[in-house]
C-alpha cells in the first residue's frame, strides 16, 4: 500500500501491524481520501495526547495497544475518523452504482468552446430492485436489477412469481450488480426503483453489452488476416489462411491458431468511458465514445473500478 503521495515507507524486519515508524518516508498529512497515510501519527493528534504521552515522539516503535485503537477511532472526522490504525484505513462504504438499459445510438454534441464530441445515447434505468443478495443467505452480495416490463403471457410462472413478491411485472432484462459486502447496500430494499440520477458526481463508467453476431466468418474478417496476393502466382486462395501448423512433428494444429469460426454474438466490456452528461428528465446518460451492440440492444452500466487510470486520465 502506498501512504498518500509520498514516497513507499520502507518494510524493515521487526516493523508490521504492530509497530510503526513514521519517519520510514511517510509523511504527516492526510490524504487526498483524509485518511492519514500508513506509518504516521497526525500531528494535532500527538499534541492532544491522543495517541500517546503528551510531546512523545512517535515512530519509535511503539506498539498499537487497544486503547489507542479506541483513541484513534474516536478522532475528529479532519483526522480520520473510524479509520483504524494506519496500516488498516478503511474507506467508507458506499454502495457500487450499477444500472440496466438500453442502447439508442450514437451522435455528436458541442461543448462550450465549439468542440465535437462523439457520444453514445444511453437510455439508463429506471430499474426496479428485484432482489437483494445477502453473504448470510447467498454467500455474496449483489443488487438484481430489472429493465423493461414484460408481458405477462411471455413470462414464465416463475418470472412472474418472482416479480410477484416485490409487487412488480416480469422484466426482459435482469442482471446483477454485485458489492463487495451487506453495507454496500446500504438502504436499498426489494421493490424500489433506481434511476439515472445514481450517476450524477461519477466521472467514468464501464458498459457492458452484447456484439453484434456476425455467424461463421473467414480469418479475413473475424481476425484481419492479410490474405493471399492478387496477383500472379494465386489461384482461388485470395482470402485462405495459408498454413496452420507444423507437419510430421508435432503432426497436429497448436492450441490457439486463429481459424474461421463464430465471430461477434459475445459478451464485450468496454471500461473506463467518460461520462458527457445525465439527463434525469428523459432517463439518458451520454458516454463519450462506442458502445457494443446494437441500437436498441439492453446493456449494463456500472461505476468503473479502475479509479487510478481515471484519476490520471481526467487530471
Amino acid at each position: 500500500m502506498r501512504g498518500g503521495d509520498g514516497p513507499r515507507p520502507s518494510l524493515k524486519r521487526g516493523y508490521g501491524p504492530e509497530t510503526y515508524r513514521p519517519e520510514d518516508g511517510a509523511t504527516n498529512h492526510p490524504d487526498r481520501h483524509g485518511f492519514t497515510p500508513i506509518g504516521s501519527v497526525p500531528l494535532a493528534s500527538a499534541r492532544a495526547g491522543r495517541n500517546g504521552p503528551p510531546g512523545q515522539r512517535h515512530g519509535t516503535g511503539v506498539p498499537w495497544t487497544a486503547s489507542r485503537d479506541a483513541a484513534w477511532r474516536a478522532s475528529p472526522p479532519g483526522i480520520a475518523r473510524n479509520a483504524g490504525p494506519p496500516w488498516d484505513r478503511r474507506r467508507s462504504i458506499a454502495m457500487r452504482v450499477g444500472l440496466l438499459g438500453r442502447k439508442i445510438g450514437m451522435t455528436q454534441i458541442y461543448q462550450e468552446d465549439g468542440t465535437a464530441v462523439p457520444v453514445t445515447v444511453l437510455e439508463c434505468g429506471p430499474c426496479t430492485v428485484l432482489q437483494v443478495r445477502t453473504l448470510e443467505r447467498d454467500g455474496y452480495a449483489a443488487l438484481q436489477l430489472g429493465f423493461a416490463d414484460k408481458k405477462r403471457k411471455s413470462a414464465t410462472q416463475a418470472e412472474r412469481g418472482h416479480a410477484r413478491k416485490v409487487d412488480a411485472e416480469p422484466k426482459r432484462y435482469v442482471r446483477e450488480v454485485r458489492q463487495k459486502s451487506d453495507g454496500e447496500v446500504g438502504e436499498v430494499k426489494g421493490g424500489q426503483t433506481l434511476t439515472v440520477e445514481l450517476f450524477n458526481g461519477i466521472d467514468r463508467v464501464d458498459v457492458i453489452g452484447t456484439s453484434k453476431g456476425r455467424g461463421f466468418t473467414g480469418v479475413v474478417k473475424r481476425h484481419g488476416f492479410k490474405g493471399l496476393r492478387a496477383t500472379h502466382g494465386v489461384k482461388r486462395m485470395h482470402r485462405h489462411p495459408g498454413s496452420s501448423g507444423p507437419s510430421a512433428d508435432p503432426a497436429r494444429t497448436r492450441k490457439g491458431i486463429r481459424k474461421p469460426g463464430q465471430h461477434g454474438n459475445a459478451r464485450i466490456t468496454v471500461r473506463n468511458l467518460k461520462v458527457v452528461r445525465v439527463d434525469a428528465t428523459n432517463n439518458l446518460l451520454l458516454v463519450r465514445g462506442a458502445v457494443p451492440g446494437p441500437n436498441g440492444g439492453f446493456i449494463t452500466i456500472r461505476q468503473t473500478n479502475m479509479a487510478r487510470r481515471a484519476q490520471a486520465t481526467t487530471a
